[in-house]
């Protein structure tokens, strides 16, 4: 027989206990009784505690007693204390009798009594205090010691900012508003843990006796070991691949491979189909520059006007998942460059910062988060997000009532200062010759490109055959 104090111990032998019950519940002959038992199992449940024995008697080597638990007892704080000062205030006033009657003796038991008592409310109160306080002074300490600090730093922000110049006026108030956050959310965690009080504590602890193995303990079901994928496709990537000869795109909408088949949803999310993997392409396709048609042979002997040479104009394609040609597109990282005072990693997180209006009080908070400055700069795909309509309307963002007329002009502007600062993609772009560059991939929109029918305006790729006109005359 073991005896166990454990905590943890103590409700595993609890859920033990009830899985036995539960299967006993079921009626089937193997739960009913031990292996060789002449009897059932029997389950007793009181008020402090629970047992379960079977078949014969409790000396019996493989029957009898199987496990009995005794439950912990608790004190509950303001109940038992009432019910000890009642207690404490109750009865009659012993010494005052005593002055017409000897009663010396009622008076020491009484006074014994009225001690232990004293010395239960002592004992509760110090183990209240204990777990309710003296556990949490660290916490308090710690909260007011960090809320001196931080308020004494947001004085200085506002009593110094005026000094500063307006691109360090920007940090300081990013800094001020950042703890200004943290003390109010501080003061609300501190304010729980001060209101929350357990008013519970344990004063004896539980008790398990093994007298025998529970035969039909639960089991621990064993996981499946998770398959490995086989293949480098994640859920979200853009794919193409050929179907009768036509070239299809969409996006991989589960990792799990079903008979070497992937789910795919198509561009506009109405379809899903399966795809051998064997198949999948990563990436959008890109079509490939229609080859150039071989010149006309020399006629001897004939008269032909002569015509200026006309060199044939290739078509480049680019988007952000291009395999070869991404350095065009607004997504691209290379250095960092400065626009308008504020410096950003790629063109995207310059031009969305553009969007605000001037008279937005969250303009200068919403420049810095698209900005270099932070020290988890977004990734393009995330400025974007945080510059669309959506992040506008939950933020509560003004768009600047210009937008419309002045995006094509900021773009040219920040795209022109973003090959200034870095000059081997002038090169690159100058090297492009008089190719067509075609703003054109998945879900491209037509306004800065052209859809898959080569249908749109591709403003975006006007502008940079407009800067590579510039950059090749400069």
């Amino acid at each position: 027989m073991s005896k166990v104090n454990d905590i943890g111990h103590y409700l595993e032998s609890i859920s033990i206990f009830y899985d036995e019950k539960l299967k006993f519940l079921s009626t089937k002959d193997n739960f009913l009784r031990c292996k060789g038992c002449p009897t059932e199992k029997v389950f007793k449940e009181d008020y402090d505690e629970v047992s379960l024995s079977c078949g014969g008697a409790n000396g019996d080597k493989k029957c009898g007693m199987k496990i009995k638990i005794k439950f912990p007892k608790y004190i509950h704080y303001e109940k038992d204390m009432k019910l000890l000062k009642n207690e404490l205030e109750a009865g009659l006033n012993l010494e005052a009798i005593n002055k017409y009657i000897d009663m010396s003796e009622n008076i020491k038991e009484d006074t014994k009594k009225r001690k232990q008592i004293e010395g239960k409310i002592k004992e509760i109160t110090e183990k209240f205090y204990k777990i309710n306080v003296e556990n949490k002074k660290k916490d308090i300490e710690n909260f007011y010691r960090n809320r001196v600090e931080k308020t004494k730093r947001c004085r200085e922000i506002l009593n110094s900012i005026n000094n500063f110049e307006e691109s360090e006026k920007v940090l300081l108030r990013k800094e001020y508003v950042s703890l200004v956050k943290n003390l109010n959310e501080e003061y609300i965690k501190i304010k729980e843990l001060v209101e929350t009080f357990q008013p519970f504590y344990m004063v004896e602890k539980p008790e398990v006796s093994l007298l025998k193995n529970v035969e039909s303990e639960k089991k621990k079901i064993k996981k499946k070991p998770k398959k490995e994928k086989t293949h480098p496709f994640t859920k979200g990537d853009i794919v193409h691949w050929e179907s009768k000869g036509e070239i299809l795109s969409g996006f991989i909408k589960t990792e799990k491979e079903v008979g070497g088949l992937l789910k795919i949803r198509n561009e506009e999310d109405t379809e899903v189909t399966y795809v051998p993997i064997s198949k999948i392409n990563q990436g959008e396709h890109e079509p490939e520059p229609a080859p150039e048609e071989p010149e006309e042979p020399d006629v001897e002997d004939e008269e032909v006007d002569e015509e200026p040479d006309i060199e044939e104009q290739e078509n480049l394609y680019y988007f952000s998942n291009s395999k070869q040609n991404k350095w065009l597109s607004t997504f691209n990282k290379a250095e960092p460059f400065k626009y308008n005072g504020m410096e950003y990693s790629t063109v995207e997180h310059a031009f969305h910062a553009q969007k605000l209006a001037e008279d937005d009080p969250k303009v200068e908070e919403y420049r810095f988060a698209l900005s270099t400055n932070v020290s988890d700069v977004l990734t393009p795909n995330n400025a974007k997000k945080f510059g669309g309509k959506t992040s506008f309307k939950e933020n509560e963002f003004t768009l600047r009532d210009d937008w419309d007329n002045v995006k094509l002009k900021i773009m040219e502007e920040i795209t022109r200062d973003y090959y200034m600062s870095n000059t081997d993609l002038i090169d690159k772009l100058i090297k492009t010759d008089n190719k067509l560059l075609v703003h054109k991939g998945f879900r491209i929109d037509t306004f800065w490109g052209v859809n898959k029918n080569d249908e749109g305006k591709n403003n975006h790729g006007n502008i940079l055959m407009k800067l590579r006109e510039e950059f090749k005359n400069a």
